[in-house]
């Protein structure tokens, strides 16, 4: 039976259970690579609620959520406010693809070749990139000097 707080585990990485609603997670927060942070569900006076807090960086409930593109409503059971934010993808990867699109626009501007598993990425950091135009989601594109522009 699935738990009314599985769109918050749904969202987190390297969740590992420890014992009955306790689980240990990597913290979004941080973009942490080990679990740090603990998550856990508890009896409160008008339901259950989840309590989150990452011993690294010190985030709770409410910025860990938020960062995973939830409301606060999802830390508790019986919330109305739940509803996810449907371009949480497109937001949680706006920093890698803005990056990386500029790395690879940089190098080939200097005339480097690009791999084919670079391509790739490329392309689908393309697609998010022009889907957030699409949407509205304010982003910042930085436009690489062509070589000709160069002194």
């Amino acid at each position: 039976m699935m738990g009314w707080y599985e769109p918050v585990l749904d969202r987190l990485e390297k969740v590992k259970s420890k014992g009955s609603n306790k689980w240990i997670a990597c913290c979004p927060v941080h973009d942490d690579n080990n679990p740090s942070m603990s998550v856990s569900v508890v009896d409160g006076n008008d339901g259950e609620r989840l309590l989150l807090y990452c011993f690294a960086c010190g985030a709770k409930g409410d910025s860990v959520v938020k960062s995973l593109g939830l409301g606060v409503g999802a830390l508790f059971e019986k919330s109305r406010d739940c509803t996810p934010d449907p371009y949480y993808i497109l937001r949680k990867t706006q920093d890698f693809d803005d990056t990386f699109i500029l790395i690879c626009d940089s190098a080939l501007a200097r005339g480097e070749r690009m791999r084919y598993k670079d391509k790739q990425l490329y392309d689908a950091a393309m697609a998010r990139r022009e889907q957030r135009t699409l949407r509205g989601i304010p982003q910042v594109i930085i436009e690489v000097e062509k070589p000709e522009d160069i002194l």
